[in-house]
């Protein structure tokens, strides 16, 4: 599917439901479960003002009556309808156009379950146009963001596509607000599981650390899982008591509390979505790509350092990296019999003794490489120039020669990409991660992400919380009306 015919499905679902609007919306159905004995003589309907609606038709079917109402001029009242000793009340506006809406100037009408039947075909349109259009992109490359965002907004989307036929299964007595807060709060994870999970999920992030600590030694990022997870358990309990200081406001306050209540909640959910889809196609990505296997015919493996030991040898990080060159090498000399030319990449730390390139082809000689299959890059300080100045050895050494990378598994997606931004043509394969380390990778992904398309992020945070803020304000103008 391409976006002109997405766009052409689209214009054809909001025609059909606008028709239906205009052609019915003038009548709406009040509906009372109802289960004695029905006499329409016992059924008394009052009004605050009788020029607004007026009722054409009481029916009786399966224990419900239904109450047609018909507008008459545009405005607002309340109805009370008395049956026997039980009593019913409700608001009715009428719009322009004579349009009807029930409970609230954006509430209930005849015809919302056509809207959110179309809603969901509309959310199924979309998910089917991205599934397509991230297939496409990954043809040219499997390293993207384009792509991390775009699954993203899949797994939103299919999210939402859950709750919206859901709700339409199983409740029957519903409003356009109702809808949009179910839309809202479908995918915040966060607000599904509670706080027990939190809590189990934080002191697994903390031992984590520290086994991790313990083993790579003390660095300011290795202590990331350590305040991530107090910074959950904190967050948590502030968010509580924010949250029912909010409910407080727009329990007991005006109606203008009510909506700015209603806004900073709906607006801190929806940016809670938002990064949690990001956070969840960060795994995904990732996970993805550390496990996937390039074919046998290369002619170069680029081994991306990282720290080395005081005395020069290679941390058990790092010493994976290169194992996993090297397991790929033999692989391929025994399937199709081709050698693999080696280049460690690396520069020298200010607290290193030699160059991490260096100490790495000293480890790969100790495992029976022959020097000849070593190409040493030992000028770059991050992944970046990992790829670029490797990419300019390479070069000097056969031009369009079949290149792979070899890093720790959870940094081969946002390698791939970085290669992408230099001009490598490459694919990436990746060494086991220690249990106590993956967790804090994943995260150090997703921050580093982020922080790669800051920019991006902000804009679509902005447009969202604008977005929130003008239904909101919709909503509150009917509310004064």
């Amino acid at each position: 599917m391409n976006k002109k015919i997405l766009i052409l499905c689209t214009t054809i679902l909001v025609s059909i439901f606008i028709a239906n609007i205009f052609m019915f919306g003038n009548h709406y159905n009040y509906e009372i479960d109802y289960y004695g004995d029905f006499n329409q003589d016992d059924i008394k309907i009052a009004y605050e003002n009788s020029d607004i609606v007026e009722c054409k038709e009481i029916t009786y079917k399966d224990n419900v009556i239904c109450i047609n109402f018909e507008a008459k001029n545009k405005g607002v009242t309340g109805v009370t309808i008395t049956i026997g000793d039980s009593l019913y009340n409700t608001r009715v506006f009428v719009h322009d156009f004579n349009i009807i809406t029930e409970g609230s100037y954006i509430g209930d009408f005849d015809g919302i379950y056509l809207f959110e039947i179309e809603f969901a075909i509309f959310l199924m349109l979309l998910l089917w146009y991205y599934i397509k259009d991230i297939k496409k992109k990954a043809e040219k490359t499997r390293y993207s963001y384009s792509i991390m965002n775009q699954l993203g907004i899949i797994i939103f989307i299919l999210f939402n596509v859950i709750r919206v036929l859901l709700n339409i299964l199983f409740s029957h007595h519903t409003d356009f607000m109702q809808i949009y807060s179910n839309i809202i709060n479908s995918f915040s994870l966060f607000a599904i599981i509670g706080f027990p999970f939190i809590l189990i999920f934080s002191i697994y992030l903390i031992i984590s650390n520290v086994a991790l600590i313990k083993h790579e030694g003390k660095s300011l990022m290795n202590f990331l899982g350590i305040a991530l997870g107090m910074l959950l358990i904190a967050g948590t309990m502030i968010s509580t008591y924010i949250y029912d200081l909010l409910s407080n406001i727009m329990e007991t306050g005006s109606y203008l509390g009510f909506h700015i209540g209603q806004f900073m909640e709906a607006s801190s959910f929806v940016v809670l979505c938002y990064l949690e889809c990001l956070m969840c196609s960060t795994i995904i990505c990732t996970i993805k790509a550390g496990r996937h296997k390039p074919k046998y015919d290369k002619d170069f493996v680029i081994i991306l350092g990282a720290g080395i030991r005081k005395d020069g040898t290679l941390t058990p990080l790092l010493a994976g990296r290169v194992d996993r060159a090297i397991e790929f090498a033999k692989n391929q000399e025994k399937e199709i019999n081709k050698k693999i030319i080696f280049v460690p990449s690396g520069g020298k730390g200010e607290d290193e003794i030699m160059a991490e390139a260096e100490a790495m082809k000293n480890y790969l000689m100790s495992k029976g490489i022959e020097e000849k299959y070593i190409i040493v890059e030992n000028k770059s300080t991050n992944t970046l120039e990992n790829m670029r100045f490797s990419k300019q050895l390479i070069e000097k050494n056969k031009k369009d020669g079949k290149i792979i990378f070899s890093t720790t598994n959870y940094h081969v997606f946002r390698s791939g990409v970085i290669a992408n931004e230099v001009g490598v043509k490459c694919e990436g394969i990746g060494s086991k991660t220690k249990w106590y380390f993956y967790i804090n990778a994943l995260i150090r992904e997703f921050i580093a992400n982020l922080n790669i398309q800051r920019k991006k992020h902000i804009l679509n945070i902005m447009i969202i919380i604008l977005a929130v803020l003008g239904l909101m304000a919709f909503s509150y103008y009917g509310k004064i009306l």
